[in-house]
């Protein structure tokens, strides 16, 4: 096993995801996590129960010569929500983008996540459905 400075960032990121969702992953029946090295993205996708079908939770995107870890996606069950668990999930990896010197973008989202986050204070930015967290968005 590679220690954690010959890990890339994209594996990096990966085993913070897990890492950090730990818990919320024991509960449901089943999770694969896919990252592709090639463009760079990272999809974990989860089965609640093994009733339901699998669903995509996360899609993580990496630019290193933008300097920026894009998230595409982050999406919880309506019974999930309000717990913490998004927000503080975008806790941890800006806080992770922070040590790279990256910029952590929210890209593709909803309107009423966008508009949430634009109160918590995420910057708007070039892109019309991009936002950037910052030391000001309150992800609390």
């Amino acid at each position: 096993m590679k220690n954690a400075t010959g890990l890339t960032i994209l594996e990096k990121i990966t085993y913070l995801s897990i890492g950090y969702l730990k818990e919320y992953l024991s509960g449901c029946n089943d999770y694969d996590i896919k990252a592709e090295e090639t463009n760079q993205i990272i999809e974990l996708y989860v089965q609640k129960d093994s009733l339901k079908s699998s669903f995509l939770m996360l899609r993580i995107g990496i630019s290193e010569s933008n300097k920026e870890i894009y998230l595409y996606n982050i999406f919880l069950p309506q019974e999930d929500r309000g717990n913490g668990i998004g927000l503080g999930f975008i806790n941890v990896l800006y806080q992770f983008s922070q040590m790279l010197n990256y910029s952590l973008v929210l890209h593709s989202m909803t309107e009423s996540f966008y508009s949430k986050m634009l109160e918590r204070g995420a910057a708007p930015s070039l892109s019309s459905d991009c936002l950037i967290i910052t030391e000001y968005t309150s992800l609390h």
